[in-house]
């Protein structure tokens, strides 16, 4: 025996050896466990002999065990068992209060009831094994299940292969540190379900078939344990993808609220999206994030998928988000003619997603940046209250002739700014609006080159009026700065715009209130008045050509046209014409 005195002991000295069956290995694994572990203090199993040791799980992970299996062990599952190869102490315990009613899993354990310690980590292997064979559960075809712990360890940089479903399920977990996590399966890598209240996750790597690191509340109905609760401060780093199919998946119920998710650093390739926030199925139907915030992106979505992507999948209630940020992204996305963000309803039209804060900014390379209620949307139920966008002297792909900052197609954006630089080609718009509805947006100090500051070929789904808002800021060559087909306001205060002939506000329809002061030599209004738009000015420091202005009490401009009583210069309404006030 060795290292007693330090409660660290081997595998091999308790007759779990390479040679041995599967049978043999695992109830001399098991009574070894049982013997050593188990006690106040925390004792260390550890595997060291190279190559490869068979055992028939699941292995039960008694309380205040470390295991440690060295690099170049591989613990395997035997072929054909179908089982999990570790699981906790608890997990027993927490199937047995699991039920199924109405389609739904429910569980009715007491999640105060934990171990105090689980370890399981080290450079080696730890393969399920899957070749063949049917599992008397979904849940057993998980290849790590720890269930109800106040404190767990995984990682080490141990690789978790072979699964038919998750590398690790994880749930009822008081504190998680899992570090250096490597994955090689069908399915997820690190699976939390709640109630989880801090995990401290840091590099996961490899590929999976499905999401390297998921938060549900709940799960499917095969993989689902049944215990609800929140998600309280997740913080992620570094995610590192080889051809995964997603990064980060988040799904909820109404019952598991994800009240604080920090993930910085997803780099890699990707079948579909990095990063979503769903509604997923029946069964997470409801999902309620109140704080996320995403940094550097480094990471590739697959071919047509967004980047990150809110949405509602398979109907349900929803999603809602009380406050996210989208840092860095750092991806070259100028090839790609979808949004690098969506927010929308996606298939299940009847589901709402609201996102109340979204703070977001622009990389440089990029085509279409952010989409509200496009990607099949079904009805105007995307909505974001206040959308941020910072532009990171961002350059749009001349290729993509409606390339956009920001898109509308279904839904709604009530409250839009935008700052920062972004240089477009002709035809191309900082805000796009072929549907929903957009209530007030502002232009802080933009600095914009060509293109539209906003473009939209319908009105307000509710006939409502938007307001535009230019605060500083320089417009070089636009098309135009707006131009819409309904009415609309302006309020402008000393933005600048160059090189441009012309106006840079129409319209096709309604009125169009136009107030403070534009740097700009030209008329901003159209020159010619035409058949159901009316166009009235507020402001010294516009400059208009009062033919196409109604002389309304309180309007005043700099006029622009020689040929008007009043000549240019500052002028009035004042009763049926307009006049000259120098």
């Amino acid at each position: 025996m060795k290292d007693k005195l330090d409660r660290v002991y081997f595998v091999s000295d308790y007759g779990v050896l390479n040679h041995n069956s599967p049978g043999t290995n695992a109830d001399n694994l098991q009574r070894m466990l049982n013997t050593l572990s188990g006690k106040m203090e925390i004792t260390r199993i550890v595997f060291t002999d190279t190559g490869t040791l068979y055992v028939n799980g699941p292995i039960v992970i008694p309380d205040n065990t470390d295991i440690e299996i060295k690099d170049g062990v591989t613990v395997s599952g035997s072929p054909g068992n179908v089982k999990p190869v570790f699981v906790s102490q608890y997990w027993s315990y927490i199937l047995s209060k699991r039920s199924v009613s109405e389609g739904y899993a429910k569980n009715t354990a007491n999640v105060d009831i934990r171990s105090d310690y689980i370890g399981l980590w080290g450079g080696g292997t730890v393969d399920y094994n899957f070749t063949s064979g049917n599992t008397a559960s979904g849940l057993d075809m998980h290849c790590i299940c720890i269930a109800s712990a106040k404190r767990v360890r995984l990682g080490g940089g141990l690789l978790i292969a072979g699964a038919i479903k998750y590398s690790y399920l994880v749930a009822n977990v008081q504190y998680l540190d899992a570090q250096g996590l490597r994955f090689n399966n069908r399915s997820d890598g690190l699976h939390l379900q709640p109630p989880i209240n801090y995990a401290y996750v840091r590099n996961l790597y490899g590929a999976t078939g499905d999401d390297m690191f998921a938060l549900t509340g709940g799960d499917y109905l095969d993989y689902d344990i049944g215990l609800r609760g929140a998600f309280n401060y997740i913080d992620v780093q570094g995610i590192y993808g080889e051809n995964s199919l997603c990064a980060v998946k988040v799904a909820g119920n109404s019952t598991t609220p994800i009240n604080h998710l920090n993930v910085d650093g997803i780099y890699g390739k990707f079948k579909q999206s990095v990063f979503r926030i769903w509604t997923d199925s029946e069964h997470l139907s409801s999902t309620d994030v109140k704080t996320c915030n995403i940094d550097n992106i480094g990471a590739m979505p697959g071919e047509s998928y967004r980047a990150v992507e809110v949405k509602t999948v398979g109907g349900g209630s929803g999603v809602n988000i009380d406050n996210m940020s989208i840092g860095i992204i750092s991806g070259d996305f100028s090839g790609s003619d979808v949004p690098v963000i969506s927010v929308t309803t996606g298939t299940a039209g009847n589901s709402s997603v609201s996102v109340h804060n979204l703070s977001c900014i622009c990389p440089r390379n990029v085509a279409c940046f952010l989409e509200v209620g496009g990607d099949g949307a079904g009805s105007d139920v995307s909505r974001i209250d206040n959308l941020e966008i910072s532009f990171d002297a961002a350059i749009l792909n001349a290729n993509v002739p409606e390339g956009y900052g920001v898109k509308v197609t279904r839904g709604q954006i009530n409250n839009l700014t935008m700052d920062g630089s972004i240089t477009l080609s002709s035809g191309q718009s900082v805000l796009r609006k072929s549907g929903g509805k957009i209530s007030m947006v502002t232009y802080n100090n933009l600095n914009q080159i060509n293109g539209f500051s906003c473009y939209a070929t319908t009105g307000n789904f509710d006939s409502s009026t938007p307001t535009f808002k230019f605060i500083g800021g320089s417009y070089t060559s636009p098309d135009k700065l707006i131009s819409l087909v309904t009415g609309y306001s302006v309020e402008a205060a000393g933005a600048t715009v160059f090189s441009k002939i012309g106006e840079i506000f129409y319209t096709t329809a309604g009125v169009v209130k136009v107030q403070g002061q534009l740097l700009y030599g030209n008329s901003c209004i159209p020159t010619q008045p035409a058949a159901g738009v009316t166009w009235l000015v507020k402001g010294f420091g516009i400059s208009a050509d009062v033919n196409n202005i109604g002389v309304n009490r309180g309007g005043y401009c700099y006029n622009t046209n020689p040929s008007l009583a009043g000549g240019v210069g500052p002028v009035a309404a004042d009763g049926a014409s307009w006049v000259s006030i120098i």
